[in-house]
């Protein structure tokens, strides 16, 4: 077994990094007829968009993830065993599914503006109303898609840190909120910029609802430039520069994991009275942190997919190919899933057993 260890590494190593190698090659393959008119027309905007989007998404998702993992490991409050499941699951819509969503009730034409017009009396000129067709609109609903990231990893280092040192804060007399950003917060740093990177790579890959309300962003440029352009080049090009600022948040995400390492007790002792009673509005105010982003996230904008889905059922409603399409889901899951537990394990394996290859084998496995 150990003979076929390295050229199972190699392998799986060419199957990650080929398409990488291959949208290089094709950049510098043949000369760009458009990639002149992108750098000095479309990639200033592309750039500074990309830029906007991912720090407004950043910011949103660490509030959101780190408040929530807080209130849910932290503290008792009705609810509690129920969130720490449910903030979860808004990870399983994809961000340009919601944007249909909520762009289908926030627009002019939806439900929340024409009632504000009925009760108001205003024209559709006259109201004013943020617009969800935007910049804004578009990190809002990445945001709400993705703080799960952040969320589960902030979960786990904050049930994981040592009793002993919340004890010991207690008794000289730190507070909830000094306790926070004194011990818990600094501990659980590496997790959390790990769950970022995550969000950030999520963000500058996402196409569907940045194309959806026409922002213009790398990954549109990307598309523009091979499907209206017809310029395989300039799209390979445009790739490089989406790449490169990945690689960058992967290395940052790598160096510190690598650099910051923290003691934990045993699972007894991590869970033994770590969850506080706190007072009525405390419990008010942590129901309420985990209680918007679950229905902003699942409970809202499933309820509005329900509602379009049953104001359209007609008799011509082709069930079988309904049927199909949620068989050949569930089939692309479950392969996909497969390929990719044989893959960590390959990596795990090396990474564990091999000291020739633990370098090799940690960069594929990451």
């Amino acid at each position: 077994m150990n003979s076929l260890r390295y050229p199972f590494l190699v392998l799986l190593g060419l199957l990650i990094f080929l398409p990488i190698l291959s949208v290089a090659y094709q950049s510098i393959s043949a000369p760009s007829e458009h990639i002149a008119f992108i750098f000095q027309n479309l990639m200033a905007s592309y750039a500074v968009n990309s830029l906007k989007l991912m720090t407004v998404v950043g910011l949103t998702t660490l509030i959101i993830g780190i408040s929530s993992a807080w209130a849910v490991s932290r503290y008792n409050f009705p609810g509690r065993g129920i969130f720490e499941w449910l903030l979860i699951i808004p990870m399983a819509f994809p961000p340009y599914i919601m944007a249909y969503t909520y762009t289908d009730f926030l627009d002019v034409a939806g439900p929340v503006q024409t009632t504000l017009r009925d009760i108001t009396g205003l024209g559709a000129r006259e109201m004013w109303f943020p617009n969800i067709r935007s910049l804004g609109g578009a990190a809002f609903v990445m945001s709400i898609c993705l703080y799960p990231y952040i969320y589960m990893l902030a979960r786990t280092a904050f049930m994981t840190q040592t009793a002993s040192q919340i004890d010991a804060a207690k008794m000289l007399g730190a507070g909830n909120t000094r306790q926070f950003f004194t011990i818990a917060l600094p501990s659980a740093r590496p997790y959390i910029l790990a769950g970022l990177s995550l969000v950030m790579m999520e963000t500058l890959a996402d196409f569907g609802t940045v194309s959806y309300f026409g922002i213009q962003v790398f990954s549109s440029g990307i598309y523009k430039a091979w499907a209206s352009y017809s310029d395989p080049v300039a799209a390979a090009q445009l790739s490089i520069c989406l790449i490169i600022p990945t690689l960058i948040l992967f290395a940052v995400e790598k160096y510190n994991r690598e650099n910051m390492k923290f003691d934990t007790d045993d699972g007894t002792r991590q869970n033994q009275g770590f969850h506080t009673h706190i007072s009525k509005p405390m419990q008010f105010l942590a129901l309420l942190t985990c209680t918007i982003p679950v229905t902003l996230g699942f409970i809202l904008p499933f309820t509005l997919l329900l509602i379009m889905a049953g104001g359209h059922i007609t008799s011509s409603l082709n069930i079988g190919v309904l049927f199909d399409a949620f068989q050949n889901t569930i089939m692309f899951g479950i392969i996909t899933s497969i390929m990719a537990i044989i893959m960590t394990l390959i990596c795990l394996y090396v990474l564990f057993t091999s000291r020739a290859l633990k370098k090799y084998g940690a960069i594929c496995a990451s």
